[in-house]
Formats: structure tokens, C-alpha cells, sequence
């Protein structure tokens, strides 16, 4: 069973936006074209939408490979 955790407002924006590239390119982004694609100020940010995402269950990653990001 695949439980996922609630998100938050912002956490569920950086979702939709990850959901969009994905589909729309066919693979995940780069954590620099998902900081520009959110709009954030530094890629840090990035990895914490990224990290809260991978822990309450919303997408998978590989840690040190680029565009590894996977929707569950």
C-alpha cells in the first residue's frame, strides 16, 4: 500500500509545476530548472520541496543522479 502525507499549499505548487515538466518533456528536471521553474531564490530550497515531496511519500529519487525524480 502507497500512503502519501498531505502537502502543504506550496509543496503541492512545486507538484504540479514538477508534474508539468515531466509530461511536457518526458523526463524530470534538473534541480536548476526546477528552482527556475518555482522561482526560488536558491537550489537549497529546491532540495527541501524535494526532500519533504520524497518523505511523505509524493515522488522517488536517486540522490546523486540528475532528472531521477519519479511520481508515484
Amino acid at each position: 500500500m502507497n500512503i502519501k502525507l498531505p502537502l502543504t499549499k506550496k509543496q503541492n505548487e512545486v507538484y504540479k509545476k514538477l508534474m508539468r515538466f515531466i509530461s511536457k518533456n518526458g523526463y524530470s528536471p534538473t534541480v536548476r530548472e526546477l528552482q527556475k521553474e518555482i522561482k526560488a531564490s536558491s537550489q537549497s530550497i529546491v532540495f527541501e520541496y524535494l526532500e519533504r515531496l520524497q518523505s511523505k511519500g509524493w515522488i522517488s529519487k536517486e540522490r546523486y543522479s540528475q532528472r531521477s525524480i519519479k511520481i508515484k
